[in-house]
């Protein structure tokens, strides 16, 4: 009898203890976000760009 009760609190304390494990893997979207990120940095650059380009433009009709 002793014996499984100390097979079930050794079951809920190794069930408990997987917390820590979780957190180390990290967001299950992550590496989603991190390409949003990324794209959005690109976006700007573009934006960044076509904004010179443009004003360059501007420059040469005047």
């Amino acid at each position: 009898m002793r014996c499984w009760h100390m097979c079930g609190v050794l079951l809920l304390l190794n069930a408990c203890s997987g917390s820590d494990e979780a957190e180390n893997r990290g967001h299950v979207w992550k590496p989603q976000t991190e390409m949003i990120d990324k794209a959005q940095g690109v976006e700007g650059l573009l934006e960044n760009a076509d904004a010179l380009q443009r004003q360059r433009i501007e420059e040469q009709a005047q």
